[in-house]
Formats: structure tokens, sequence, C-alpha cells
């Protein structure tokens, strides 16, 4: 990759070139390196392709640990999987366990975005996975939604 420090125009020519109506993006990479809301993966995504980019501060700046309010990664995570009608391409850091929902209970029970490991909303599918090395690399998932 050149010396790129994260793989992102890399990461939004594959989502381009394969993206169909109605799928999306979920963006788990930002919140796991960053307190403030950068999109640089949105930045070079074609227009049109919904986005979210999990655990961000709402509201306008400043980011401070005690007056910001910043949303549950799980809850946006189940929340954009049934807003979509399609696939969902999810990228995380590279490293990042990527798990379908496990009938059964324990930990694997819900939807959950936690340090190193990502457990997917039940009836959501890995179709596929593909890495994007850089100084912080990246992985990219293609999920079926289960919708």
């Amino acid at each position: 990759q050149d010396g790129n420090v994260i793989a992102v125009k890399e990461v939004a020519e594959k989502i381009d070139a394969e993206a169909r109506p109605g799928d999306s993006v979920v963006d788990a990479f930002v919140s796991s390196d960053s307190p403030t809301p950068l999109t640089p993966l949105e930045a070079h995504l074609r227009d049109g392709i919904p986005y979210v980019t999990l655990g961000q501060p709402e509201g306008p700046p400043p980011y401070l640990p005690f007056g910001t309010t910043v949303p549950s990664p799980a809850k946006e995570l189940r929340k954009a999987f049934r807003d979509t009608s399609g696939r969902v391409f999810l990228r995380v850091p590279s490293g990042v366990a990527v798990e379908q929902y496990r009938r059964g209970g324990g930990a694997g029970n819900d939807t959950f975005l936690i340090d190193r490991r990502l457990v997917l909303p039940r009836g959501a599918t890995i179709e596929s996975e593909r890495s994007f090395p850089a100084v912080t690399g990246s992985d990219l998932y293609v999920i079926d939604s289960g919708s």
C-alpha cells in the first residue's frame, strides 16, 4: 500500500464498485481510533450510499469526556442493519473479530462491539471479507443484512 497510514481510498473504491441499490456502509473503524467525528471513508464514497459511523459524538464540538453524548455502538449497529434493505459493507480495524449471532445465549447472544470483537445482529450473515493492509489496516466485510 506504499506507506498508506489507513487504506481509505482503496476501501471506498471496493464499496463503490460492488454496492447496489439498498446497500449501506457501517464504519466501525473510526470509533476505535478517534473521539471526534472524522469521516475519511465517507469523503471517498460516491454520493447516495447510506453511511453510518459507529460510536461518534452527537452535537457540535467541543467533544469533552463528560459533556458529550455518544450513542451505543451496538444500538447503532442494530439500527443500521434494520434500516438497510440490502447488504451492509462493514469496515473494521484489522484484528477485530466479526462474528455472526450465535443462538443459545452467552455473550454472543446480543449485538455488541467490545475491544476487538463485534457480534452481528441476529439474521445477518457474512458473505465475504477482504483485508486492506496499511500502517493501520482495515478489513471490509460484505454482510447480508437478513432483511
